[in-house]
């Protein structure tokens, strides 16, 4: 039991590194990352289970974790400490609609009465003035239109990102990241106000694949298997995306350094807080979850459990008001969605 715990700390003060070391150098340190909140979890147990047999025992868990309590911070958020500042607030959400397979795969019996659930779900959301979608296609893209109030819409043929608006965009683009329809950025500058400008990227960056290899056509409407093979494929080939991941961001970041307005960036990273992507998307932006958020925020509910993929990242002028996590059976991630103020 004693072994045991020592090579869960040694595991865990891996993790901990793991944000710093790029993953072209080491295979080991991204999936520490990725497992990160699995480790959190044993060492807990195990400072349950060293309690009433030999409490001095239980220090090594501890002490572990209260030296990475920064990491678990972008976990799990005990207090709100967003600004009070009373001014004109913009509501931004993030969604991967998953191409809206929940409704695409159902029968022909349960398909109307699901559609009209899913629009009156998508109208409850009457909050929002900037909507930034992964995985959406004609099916997903018509739900949006025709439910909810945001009439402006940048959305290339093809490619499977897009950003809706309650106001107008003053120039649209692409960020080219060198993959397929599916992993992609668009951005778009919306005009709030006459003199009052902010862009916005919706980023779907490098998806993790079991056999290692990126289609050329994503194909929406088939379902998604995970079984024990495809697991192990995906660890096996973790290390090759989160590389392709982290060369992705450093292509968003040099795009973004270039905008003459603050700007937000919003998406699945499909990686999560202990990885060196988020190091490096995050680095001198806010990430709304850490100004605002509170409890546990896990916005991927798929095969593998706990994990935090999405993320709205923004410039340090301007304030988070209000972050939330909104919850939905549409699709295999939540959507989170942040109350900003503009400088």
């Amino acid at each position: 039991m004693l072994a045991g715990n020592i090579l869960l700390v040694v595991l865990t003060m891996g993790a901990y590194l793991a944000p710093y070391i790029n993953p072209d150098s080491n295979f080991l340190f991204p999936i520490l990352g990725l497992v990160f909140p699995a480790l959190v979890v044993c060492n807990l147990l195990m400072i349950l289970l060293w309690l009433p047999i030999r409490w001095k025992n239980a220090l090594f868990s501890a002490t572990t974790l209260l030296f990475g309590i920064s990491g678990c911070s972008k976990l799990i958020q005990v207090r709100q400490s967003a600004s009070s500042r009373s001014c004109e607030t913009t509501t931004v959400a993030s969604y991967n609609a998953n191409f809206t397979k929940y409704l695409a795969l159902a029968s022909a019996q349960e398909r109307p009465q699901l559609e009209r659930e899913f629009s009156s779900y998508l109208s409850g959301l009457d909050e929002i003035d900037i909507l930034c979608v992964q995985e959406v296609g004609r099916l997903t893209s018509g739900y949006i239109s025709s439910s909810m109030s945001l009439p402006y819409q940048h959305q290339i043929e093809n490619l499977t990102v897009s950003i809706y608006s309650r106001w107008p965009f003053t120039a649209v683009g692409t960020v080219d990241l060198q993959s397929n329809t599916a992993n992609t950025c668009l951005w778009a500058d919306v005009a709030l106000a006459p003199n009052d400008t902010l862009r916005v990227y919706t980023v779907h960056l490098e998806s993790n694949r079991a056999d290692g290899k990126v289609p050329e056509v994503i194909i929406e409407d088939v379902a998604e298997q995970v079984d024990k093979s495809i697991m192990l494929g995906l660890l096996k080939h973790y290390q090759e995306f989160s590389s392709k991941r982290v060369d992705q961001a450093w292509v968003i970041r040099a795009h973004a350094a270039t905008s003459p307005y603050p700007y937000v960036i919003c998406g699945d990273m499909n990686d999560t807080p202990q990885s060196h992507l988020y190091q490096v998307l995050s680095e001198d932006l806010k990430d709304s979850f850490i100004e605002a958020g509170l409890g546990i925020e896990v916005t991927y509910d798929g095969g593998i459990p706990g994990l935090r993929l999405d993320y709205i990242f923004l410039e340090p002028e301007i304030e988070v008001i209000d972050h939330a996590l909104e919850e939905n059976i549409y699709s295999d991630h939540h959507m989170i969605i942040s109350q900003v103020c503009l400088p």
